[in-house]
């Protein structure tokens, strides 16, 4: 048992490892994370690298596993549980009003595109390998077919920030259809094979109770769940705090997925319905922040346990690929069509129509499950499990392009606008700094009224607040603060922006009273202060003149911008510009002694840089101790990596206090004597002028 134990310890380690940096890198060249995951474990699998004999490892970090299943039951169990949580999680993000509103639609398009699929994946597979339609093979690559990935297509529209809206929902409702319609069709078809394979009379009746008790758990819980949502989310909030929400919320989610498999379903399809039955509840909300760490661990290790099943010596033999690129059109047109010709008549647009039918392409989980179970029971061999991986791949890399492309598009996705989903929105006009202020200030004053936040990241920053049935989401970027919300709660939001600015106000002036910014500005200028900047490559000769020429604040502002951009750090002028200028409008830089020190955070440069500028005649630059400046550092650090940033300015403002070093700044004749100043702790170099 310890063995083994340590042995799990060791590939969870190397797999959670291979799996970050392989999405990593495929995501830095605009491939889906999904992909690189699902490959490090192909490559780390016990058909491949996993297998190499190791000291302490004879067979292999990952030896092969007997059965349909290739690793070991106890990695299989982690892949498991990370599925239970992704479609937890997927069901939390999904709009429960939308969803009951889109559900007859999702089921209408489901039946419809399932039917489609099987009788698409059946005939392909009859045409190519030449076999009856009865053919357990025909049969088998017939359901696979039909199974649509919910946790690609909810990763998908995560990602998108499209979860809640019409095409999103629509899209869950359908594959959540799907699965459980392609489960009954795997059902019935394993009880015509087994009884095929026996000999024996197959009983319509047993069929029939196999598909109307699937039908029946998954519908049953689905609407106890919505009509006791609010139930439920009461006795979770007797509880506090979000941590326990999570806690209760996962092991409902646990205890609904092993119901749901006992009764002949997904588990995953259990643990979607329990995400949406509190979906409708504040305290879903709350759920979704605390579980993100634990997904963020989690949801790797699925796809990567996933790629761990495949055999690359079948998935890239010619028959398969033969196949598999038939076999993949197939599936891709399937979808797209099977779902999007419905859905134009359901309401939905060719925009929405197009958005529903990639949205749907993706298959993943389900199918590997039915694959496996196909070969677990003898009615598929290795090679049709090549092509149904090879089909996997391939359409989970389309439909991640063909989602957020979709999703790109501007405009609503259907013939007439659900004025009934319509939300209100208010745009406040801020600048970052300001903007990071008020949303810090924001966020204790939701709490206090009863709401629970949540926090979403993709191309903006973006909070959602719950209580109750109030639902309001807060977009953050660099210009703007945007709130959604229904008309009747627009008020409540005026009123809390209206408390937060008086409050910034009051603090500000308290600040003013309290606080001497010339006694700051004094302390922080250390001959003491730590020296751990590397001055070489932030401060390049061509970024320093002897003399500057403007005769005003703003002109002397604008020679050091150009002073800056002369370092190839430097990877948005404007952007560098807009902030340096936009720092100096709220207080000036300038010092003490004659120095200034204007500086910001910017997206503008990849890495900190600096700009050295000598005016021997002094200038008026708005300095705390009203005398003119001279010697002007300007200072410049990305706007989002972690850098040392103040560390530079309180570097820099300990060298300058040193008299030594101004007198040797104003009376340079070469620009290396003043680099030298920064750079006399550090490691000397040739300086270049070009």
């Amino acid at each position: 048992m310890t063995l083994t134990m340590v042995s799990l310890v060791f590939q969870l380690g190397i797999l959670v490892l291979g799996a970050f940096f392989l999405g990593r890198l495929f995501e830095r060249f605009k491939l889906p994370r999904i992909v690189g995951e699902i490959t490090a474990g192909i490559l780390l699998g016990p058909h491949l690298l996993g297998a190499v004999s190791l000291p302490g490892f004879a067979n292999g970090i990952f030896p092969l596993a007997e059965g349909a299943i290739s690793v070991s039951p106890e990695l299989y169990g982690f892949a498991t549980l990370a599925s239970i949580l992704l479609l937890f999680n997927a069901g939390l993000e999904t709009d429960l009003g939308l969803f009951k509103k889109y559900a007859l639609r999702g089921g209408v398009i489901g039946i419809l595109e399932v039917t489609f699929d099987f009788v698409l994946g059946n005939s392909l597979t009859v045409l190519v390998l030449g076999v009856a339609p009865w053919h357990p093979s025909a049969l088998i690559m017939g359901v696979i077919l039909t199974a649509t990935s919910v946790g690609v297509s909810a990763r998908n529209l995560m990602d998108a920030r499209k979860m809640d809206s019409p095409e999103g929902v629509t899209i869950m409702a359908t594959a959540v259809f799907d699965d459980v319609l392609g489960i009954i069709v795997l059902a019935v078809v394993l009880g015509v094979l087994t009884a095929q394979a026996n000999a024996e009379a197959l009983s319509l009746t047993n069929i029939t109770f196999i598909s109307l008790r699937a039908i029946g758990v998954w519908l049953g819980f689905t609407i106890v769940g919505i009509i006791a949502s609010p139930v439920i989310g009461r006795f979770f909030k007797r509880f506090k705090t979000p941590s326990a929400f999570m806690l209760l919320g996962l092991g409902f989610a646990l205890l609904l997925s092993g119901l749901f498999e006992r009764a002949g379903l997904a588990m995953i399809i259990g643990a979607y319905v329990m995400g949406l039955t509190l979906s409708a509840s504040d305290v879903g909300v709350a759920i979704q922040e605390s579980i993100k760490k634990l997904r963020d661990f989690l949801v790797p290790l699925f796809f990567g346990i996933m790629g761990m099943l495949v055999d690359p010596s079948s998935l890239f033999s010619l028959p398969v690929l033969g196949f598999g690129l038939i076999y993949t059109l197939a599936a891709i047109v399937g979808k797209v069509f099977g779902s999007g010709i419905p859905s134009l008549f359901l309401g939905f647009n060719l925009k929405g129509a197009a958005r529903i039918g990639f949205g749907m392409v993706p298959r993943g989980e389900v199918a590997l499950i039915v694959a496996g179970l196909g070969i677990s029971s003898g009615f598929l061999d290795k090679e049709l499990l090549g092509v149904v991986v090879f089909m996997s791949l391939i359409t989970i890399i389309v439909s991640t392009f063909a989602v957020q492309k979709a999703f790109s598009l501007p405009g609503i996705g259907l013939r007439k606008p659900d004025t009934d989903a319509e939300l209100l929105e208010t745009k406040i006009p801020v600048d970052k700094i300001l903007g990071q202020a008020l949303v810090q200030s924001l966020l204790p004053l939701f709490e206090h009224e009863g709401f629970y936040a949540h926090r979403i990241e993709a191309q903006e920053v973006r909070y959602v607040f719950r209580r109750e049935k109030i639902a309001i989401s807060l977009y953050v970027d660099e210009k703007s603060l945007l709130f959604k919300s229904e008309q009747k709660d627009m008020p409540f939001i005026k009123t809390l922006m209206y408390e937060t600015l008086l409050e910034l106000n009051t603090i500000s002036h308290a600040l003013k009273r309290a606080v001497k910014p010339e006694l700051l500005a004094d302390e922080m200028s250390d001959i003491n202060a730590r020296q751990g900047i590397d001055f070489q490559k932030a401060l390049l000769p061509i970024s320093v003149s002897l003399e500057l020429q403007g005769q005003s604040k703003d002109l002397i502002l604008q020679e050091l911008i150009e002073l800056l951009c002369r370092n190839p750090r430097v990877i948005n002028r404007k952007s560098v510009a807009d902030a340096l200028l936009a720092r100096e409008n709220i207080m000036s830089t300038g010092l003490q002694n004659g120095i200034a020190m204007p500086h910001c955070r910017s997206s503008g440069v990849k890495d900190l840089v600096m700009a050295v500028g000598i005016k021997k005649e002094g200038l008026d630059f708005e300095s705390l101790d009203g005398q003119t400046s001279h010697i002007f550092v300007a200072i410049v650090s990305p706007q989002e990596n972690s850098g040392p940033h103040l560390q530079c300015m309180a570097a820099v403002a300990g060298l300058l206090k040193q008299e030594q070093n101004q007198e040797i700044l104003l009376n340079a004749r070469n620009v290396g004597q003043i680099v030298d100043v920064f750079c006399k702790s550090q490691k000397k170099r040739r300086y270049r002028l070009f």
